[in-house]
């Protein structure tokens, strides 16, 4: 089993996939959750009825498909629903509660003092974990160690959630080296390397910038994030759908990622429209704060942002030119800054 794809699937608290784990092979799948809402108001509506068969179940899957939820999408998650507790689990969502203590211990372990009381002065009110997160982002030797720390917690719950249903998972990386699939890091940068050159050509694009975890140490990143800098009112619409397609291939990998914006002054904007149509019309579930204004562009910024020192000083600039803020890891510079070099 691949824990680092069950972490993500725990981790993402989004709400738009929902994720089951086959309690055979050991893979994490992952389903649209609207997919499940619509299943589950069919399931309803058939299971009063007597004497409803399978078949009964693929008709209706059939007469509501509609759009993106299609028959195939709802069989999925029929099958998924209906071996739950025998070959499949539904993934837990996290919890924050056990998140938060997780970096009040963590912050206590923090040998600089002053820099341990700025951590704990974060966690004060509303918010708390994005001031954590933009604060820690200040000091790459601290963010590198407590991802070590999170993911070492992470794996005694999954062990702990797996062993109440008397699993003992075999552990092991989905991409071990004698199998020849290159490792998540390398699929990553390479990958990266042609989204740099898609967006280099997207119109208004200034500065193109890596930072998340990829740009670290870590064996198993969990984000691979771009930071890019627009001109003011440019159209956001390229950059969406790069953003759109990176996000869906980074998820294939149980990791997350995202186009994050910014203007020249350095002022962050948000992130890339996840919508196909954006509009407030379109997506009464968006949660930017002015959705539809400009268009493409989702500043959802009261659950992200970014602070002023990394969108001015990201890490690892990769474009106009390259700049280095720091030591990077080897595979970052044979993968992505060479041939960008080139």
């Amino acid at each position: 089993m691949d824990l680092s794809a069950l972490d993500f699937a725990i981790e993402d608290v989004s709400g738009v996939t929902t994720y089951y784990l086959d309690t055979v092979n050991g893979a994490v799948i992952q389903v649209r959750t609207e997919d499940r809402r619509t299943w589950a108001r069919i399931y309803d509506e058939l299971s009063r009825q007597p004497n409803v068969t399978s078949a009964d179940f693929a008709a209706t899957f059939a007469q509501v498909a509609r759009g993106e939820v299609t028959s195939v999408s709802l069989q999925a998650v029929h099958e998924l629903e209906m071996n739950l507790g025998q070959r499949t689990l539904r993934v837990p969502r996290a919890d924050s509660r056990k998140s938060y203590e997780d970096i009040e211990e963590f912050i206590a372990t923090v040998a600089d003092e002053p820099f341990r009381d700025t951590l704990t002065h974060a966690l004060g009110g509303q918010g708390a974990f994005r001031r954590f997160k933009e604060t820690l982002a200040g000091d790459r030797h601290e963010r590198e160690r407590w991802f070590r720390f999170r993911n070492a917690h992470m794996r005694e719950r999954i062990i702990e959630w797996l062993s109440a249903y008397d699993i003992e998972p075999l552990l092991g990386s989905a991409h071990e080296p004698e199998t020849g699939i290159p490792s998540v890091r390398i699929r990553l940068l390479r990958e990266m390397s042609e989204l740099v050159r898609l967006l280099m050509k997207a119109p208004g694009v200034t500065r193109i910038a890596m930072i998340g975890s990829l740009a670290t140490e870590i064996e198993t990143p969990r984000d691979a994030d771009l930071l890019v800098s627009v001109e003011d009112e440019s159209n956001l619409a390229t950059l969406a759908r790069i953003g759109r397609r990176w996000r869906a291939f980074v998820q294939s990998l149980h990791c997350s990622g995202d186009i994050f914006l910014a203007d020249n002054q350095g002022n962050y904007l948000g992130r890339t429209c996840p919508w196909k149509d954006c509009g407030a019309n379109f997506n009464p579930r968006c949660d930017a704060r002015h959705c539809g204004r400009r268009r493409y562009l989702h500043d959802d910024l009261n659950t992200i942002r970014l602070s002023r020192q990394v969108t001015l000083n990201p890490p690892v600039e990769l474009w106009p030119e390259i700049v280095l803020r720091g030591p990077v890891p080897q595979d970052v510079t044979d993968v992505l800054l060479k041939p960008l070099q080139q």
